[in-house]
């Protein structure tokens, strides 16, 4: 079969982003929605860790090609390697693992090829090991055909990520043990790292903690990114006006983001309303963590507003004695849901909860229009 080969003039045996950090930043912010490229990372992640000799080399190893093989269209620093693949409906993602073997190799057949099943393929001219394609099954991940540039983005933000892999393998294999302090540390450290940055300086699963991430390509970040601790500091620091005008138009790239932020939204909820929030009961670090997302989502609500009772705790100070600020925060949450009539619909209308989890603003407008016209003047409107 002859392949359409688009050849590109960068690879990512040298460093994460190939570009200079302008380019990068602009060709990985592209965020296609139609796109969800943490599915296609979490299917090249689990070959990847499936042998550790993939990773003998870290230094070395780099994307080289995307082939569309049903389609017959080639992308990347080589070309398609043919005379190896399946003739399926797949994408298939060829990486140099060997030090030794050529970026650009020959389009004839290898001499050693091992076939480990009909997804993974080492190959090679001088050795076993050489190379690797992965044959990635799309039928259930893309609706339509590839533009070129989405072929151009997927090539340099898989090569990109991949490369973060390798080179954070033993993060990725064993993870890191989170508490309580990392929230501030990771806003210190990670928040406002600009993508080129953290591409290269930060463990793929600690993208979910910068800011420009989830505004330019949340598509990439996946579903198990998301835990107490993440979901907590998407409430303090990330959830904004701002990011939220961004998602609402592109929900199909943060939609699975948004829906596990709502599971932990309205436990939260739960434990504040059944009166376990504020005690001194809760030892689980999971439970604690947890506790604080609801009220201190309410909490910048009533900040943005400008509400009486809320605006003496800046959110600038969040990060030094984040916790302490938050007991604070959950103490009068608690006070004024269960004592306050004007604001305990947060704990009779649920479906608001979605509302907040996404847009903080739009939350209290739509229940100003359910509680009425004379609530919506009085306690509503922006000073």
């Amino acid at each position: 079969m002859k392949f359409i080969h688009k050849d590109v003039d960068y690879h990512f045996r040298s460093r994460v982003n190939p570009h200079t950090k302008t380019t990068f930043n602009l060709l990985a912010s592209r965020n296609y929605q139609e796109v969800p490229t943490y599915k296609l990372v979490e299917r090249l992640k689990k070959i990847l860790f499936s042998r550790a000799q993939n990773f003998n080399y870290p230094q070395m190893f780099t994307l080289v090609n995307i082939t569309n093989v049903m389609a017959g269209v080639s992308f990347g620093f080589a070309p398609a390697p043919q005379n190896i693949l399946y003739k399926d409906a797949s994408l298939a993602f060829t990486f140099v693992l060997h030090p030794e073997a050529e970026l650009k190799y020959q389009t004839q057949e290898p001499p050693f090829v091992t076939r480990i099943s009909q997804h993974v393929i080492y190959w090679g001219f001088q050795r076993e090991r050489e190379y690797l394609t992965i044959h990635v099954q799309t039928s259930d991940i893309l609706e339509a055909a590839l533009s070129i540039r989405e072929y151009e983005y997927l090539y340099l933000v898989l090569g990109a990520i991949t490369k973060n892999l390798v080179i954070f393998k033993e993060f990725e294999q064993h993870g890191q043990m989170l508490d309580r302090n990392s929230i501030p540390a990771f806003f210190t450290s990670i928040y406002n790292l600009e993508l080129a940055s953290l591409f290269y300086q930060v463990p793929y699963r600690n993208w979910v903690y910068n800011k420009k991430v989830w505004e330019d390509c949340p598509e990439v970040l996946p579903v198990s990114s998301i835990n107490p601790y993440s979901a907590l500091y998407y409430s303090v620091f990330l959830s904004n006006k701002t990011l939220t005008t961004k998602l609402l138009s592109n929900m199909g790239a943060a939609s699975h983001l948004l829906n596990e932020l709502y599971k932990y939204y309205l436990a939260s909820q739960k434990m504040l309303i059944s009166n376990q929030v504020g005690e001194n009961t809760i030892d689980e670090e999971h439970d604690f963590a947890v506790s604080f997302i609801y009220p201190a989502s309410v909490y910048c609500i009533f900040h943005m507003l400008n509400v009486p009772g809320y605006r003496e705790w800046k959110p600038r100070a969040r990060s030094g004695n984040l916790f302490e600020w938050l007991n604070q925060v959950t103490v009068k949450v608690q006070e004024d849901i269960f004592i306050n009539p004007d604001v305990q619909f947060l704990a009779q209308i649920p479906n608001l909860c979605r509302d907040a989890i996404v847009n903080k603003l739009s939350t209290f407008r739509k229940a100003a229009v359910i509680l009425g016209e004379q609530l919506k003047q009085q306690f509503f409107t922006q000073k």
